[in-house]
């Protein structure tokens, strides 16, 4: 898949800022870093990030804990891949936590 760009749903994401990376690989073993950033506190739902396009295969995210704790709530992740049309019903590329 080639991505550029990512929605993260985190929980109290209105109360909360959180500091995140997301790297990508092909192998799963060498991984670039494809977008450094974080949450801009307007939602609870999901947020789009752009990143770097990329072909990628695997999808590390990275959290750096929010501005009150060093804890993050992850509710939901979309990837999406490059010229596809963003809408909230979507998810072509499916995420599994291991």
């Amino acid at each position: 898949y080639e991505v550029d760009r990512i929605a993260l749903a985190l929980m109290n994401g209105k109360e909360r800022q959180s500091t995140f990376e997301v790297y990508t690989s092909a192998d799963n073993r060498n991984y670039t870093q494809t977008l450094s950033s974080m949450n801009s506190r307007t939602t609870d739902g999901l947020e789009l990030f752009r990143m770097k396009p990329t072909r990628a295969r695997y999808v590390k995210i990275m959290f750096h804990g929010a501005d009150i704790s060093r804890w993050n709530s992850v509710k939901e992740v979309k990837l999406f891949e490059r010229d596809e049309k963003y809408t909230a019903a979507e998810n072509k590329i499916d995420i599994s936590v291991d």
